[in-house]
C-alpha cells in the first residue's frame, strides 16, 4: 500500500489533497501525504485532515512495515474518501532548519576531522548531534560551530538529488554503514561544496535560512563519542 511522499521533493508544501486508502486502529493511510513520519532523528509532523466538514487533528505520523499511518481521533472515515491535509508549518520549518544545521555541522566535522556521526535528534527548540571525535576541548567545539556559522552566512544552496546504489561513495556516508538501508536509489541532501549524504528528512533550500547556531551544552558519551546540543536564533 504505497503512499506518495510529497515532502521528499518539496519540503515547503503546506497543504495538499489526498484520498483515503485504508483506516484502522493504527491510523489513516493516504494515497499521498505532506506529513513527515517520525524517524531518523526527526519528529513527526503534526497538523490537520479536513474531511466532510470535519477537522481532524493529526497528532503523529508513523511508518510501520512501509505503511504510513496518520494518527487522529477515531471517527468514521471511509476508504476512497477525499480529504485535504495541512501541516503545522511553524513546527515543520523549525525541524527543517535544525535538520540542515545538523548536516552543516556533520559536513564540517567530517571534512576537518574525518569523523562519523553516531547519532542525532531534532526537537522543536533544540537539537543534538553525536560524533566520534577524540578531542572535546572547548576550543575545538567553538571552531566547529564558528565554521558552521560561516557556512550558514554564505548563502549556500541545499539540493535534493537521487543516485543509484552503485554511485554511492564511502565519503558520502556519515553514519555507520550497517545502519544505512539497502536501497537501489538513494535520496541525497547536498550542501554545495560541503556535504552530500543519504537522507530522507526535510531541509531548507539555502543555508541562510538556518539562523545562528549556538551551543547549549556538550557531553562526553564515551571515550570517542562527543555530544553537543545546539539551538538556533532568528535569521
Amino acid at each position: 500500500m504505497e503512499t506518495e511522499l510529497l515532502y521528499l521533493n518539496d519540503s515547503y508544501m503546506r497543504e495538499c489533497d489526498s484520498v483515503v486508502l485504508k483506516t484502522s486502529e493504527d491510523g489513516i493511510v493516504l494515497n499521498r501525504t505532506i506529513f513527515y513520519p517520525e524517524g531518523g532523528g526527526q519528529p513527526s509532523d503534526t497538523g490537520t485532515i479536513f474531511y466532510n466538514g470535519t477537522t481532524l487533528d493529526v497528532d503523529m505520523v508513523h511508518k510501520r512495515d512501509e505503511i504510513y499511518h496518520h494518527i487522529t481521533e477515531s471517527i468514521p472515515i471511509y476508504k476512497n474518501s477525499e480529504v485535504k491535509l495541512a501541516i503545522d508549518w511553524k513546527r515543520r520549518y523549525m525541524h527543517m532548519r535544525y535538520h540542515t544545521a545538523l548536516h552543516i555541522i556533520s559536513g564540517v566535522v567530517n571534512n576537518h576531522y574525518n569523523v562519523k556521526i553516531t547519532g542525532n535528534q531534532i526537537y522543536t527548540d533544540k537539537a543534538r548531534i553525536d560524533f566520534n571525535l577524540h578531542d572535546s576541548a572547548e576550543s575545538v567545539i567553538e571552531e566547529i560551530l564558528n565554521d558552521s556559522n560561516n557556512i550558514v552566512k554564505s548563502n549556500i544552496k541545499i539540493n535534493i538529488k537521487y543516485i543509484r546504489k552503485e554511485e554511492l561513495l564511502d565519503n558520502m556516508i556519515r553514519v555507520k554503514k550497517e545502519i544505512l538501508p539497502d536501497l537501489e536509489i538513494y535520496r541525497m541532501i547536498e550542501i554545495e561544496n560541503l556535504d552530500i549524504q543519504p537522507d530522507g528528512g526535510t531541509h531548507v533550500k539555502n543555508s541562510s535560512e538556518v539562523g545562528h547556531i549556538s551551543m547549549l551544552k556538550r557531553e562526553n558519551k564515551g571515550k570517542n563519542n562527543k555530544r553537543i546540543y545546539i539551538t538556533l536564533s532568528d535569521k
